[in-house]
């Protein structure tokens, strides 16, 4: 997302570098620019890096959701380099920004707590340091110089409402000119100072030489000669720098715009590859889960059909056993109806004999009867 893209400031980098990476459900475009006090580069060019990416990226409605301005702890006092730095940090942002600037102390490993704690309360209440910006919004954090602090850092940011820049407004939407914003009078500004001061360096150095002439101190005149030299080369630079920001911006801002591109479109191709190897191990990852439900499963079943199986078993020996028991009642019912039969043959059998004793009784009785008539 353009919206979640930390714009930092520092000392240690040379061109504006763009990283991109995924954290927390979005994309997170961090930028690393230049400082003002480069030794190999003049601070308009500095200036120019910055305005170029800040403009292009405005024009794409790609807005800052904040800004980490680093300042090392360690440091004992804010030096001349350090106070340029911070004060084009406050023209190229503006006041409206400032709710979405971290002023971030770096380095504290390198410093005693206590005079690093002492150190951040004089950056926090000097009106000539932090305070003013403090004052008006902006906020005063800590890094620890490890991945977690510096996530902690954007997590913070992410949640800030984008806004622009000042450069940004007075480029792309006054069309001013770099040389008639209030960066670019920061910067003329400072030249004048430096070309003024070095003028009168120059103008006491040839006094001095050909003071050293009229004595003939050759000593003296051949030091003299260099310092003069020196001087000329720096109020050359100086004059260099000023037709610099007095030129136009357009043609730089279109080549370094260009160059930006690439590398965004360099930093994103090794995002999309990385993503691309996350979801290719995502993928490995389900498909090995997938195995082990599907081995887990076919387990369940095995377990089911062996349960299956032995109740199976059980039911075969309860219906051996229900059969067995059947059978025996059979018999018993056989044997008991063999001896009921057995007994009713007997009782039949003395019932005949009785009725023939009876009947054998009777005919003798007749018998005797009959005789006694005869």
């Amino acid at each position: 997302m353009a919206s979640h893209a930390p714009l930092t400031t520092g000392a240690g980098t040379a061109t504006i570098t763009p990283y991109i990476f995924d954290y927390a459900g979005a994309k997170i475009i961090l930028v690393d620019t230049p400082g003002f006090n480069d030794t190999n580069r003049s601070d308009t060019d500095v200036l120019k890096d910055i305005v170029a990416w800040t403009s292009s990226t405005y024009k794409e409605k790609r807005l800052l959701n904040g800004i980490i301005y680093m300042h090392r702890i360690s440091d004992v006092r804010m030096e001349g380099s350090a106070l340029k730095n911070l004060r084009m940090f406050q023209s190229l942002c503006g006041d409206k920004a400032l709710n979405n600037v971290l002023l971030t102390t770096t380095q504290w490993s390198n410093v005693e707590p206590k005079k690093g704690e002492a150190r951040e309360r004089e950056l926090r209440e000097s009106p000539n340091f932090f305070k003013g910006l403090l004052d008006r919004g902006a906020n005063l954090e800590r890094f620890m110089g490890d991945r977690g602090s510096g996530l902690e850092l954007i997590h913070k940011l992410m949640g800030s409402t984008p806004k622009a820049l000042d450069i940004q407004h007075q480029i792309v939407e006054e069309h001013k000119e770099l040389k008639d914003t209030t960066a670019g009078q920061a910067i003329s500004a400072e030249l004048i100072a430096l070309e003024k001061k070095y003028k009168e360096e120059l103008q006491n150095t040839k006094e001095d030489l050909k003071h050293a002439m009229e004595t003939k101190d050759k000593e003296m005149e051949e030091i003299l000669t260099k310092e003069r030299k020196l001087a000329e080369q720096r109020l050359k630079k100086i004059n260099q720098e000023t037709k610099g920001l007095m030129a136009q911006q357009q043609e730089e801002m279109n080549r370094r715009e260009q160059e930006m591109r690439k590398r965004e479109a360099e930093a994103e191709s090794r995002a999309q590859r990385e993503r691309l190897e996350r979801q290719r191990e995502l993928a490995e990852l389900r498909e090995s889960a997938q195995n082990q439900a599907n081995l887990e499963k076919r387990l369940c079943e095995a377990e089911t059909e062996s349960r299956v199986q032995r109740e199976r078993l059980d039911w075969q020996r309860e219906l051996a056993e229900l059969r067995e028991e059947a059978h025996e009642r059979e018999w018993e019912l056989r044997l008991k109806a063999d001896r009921e039969s057995a007994r009713a043959d007997h009782e039949r059998a003395r019932a005949e004999e009785a009725r023939a004793a009876k009947n054998k009784g009777f005919l003798r009785g007749v018998a005797d009867f009959v005789d006694s008539l005869f």
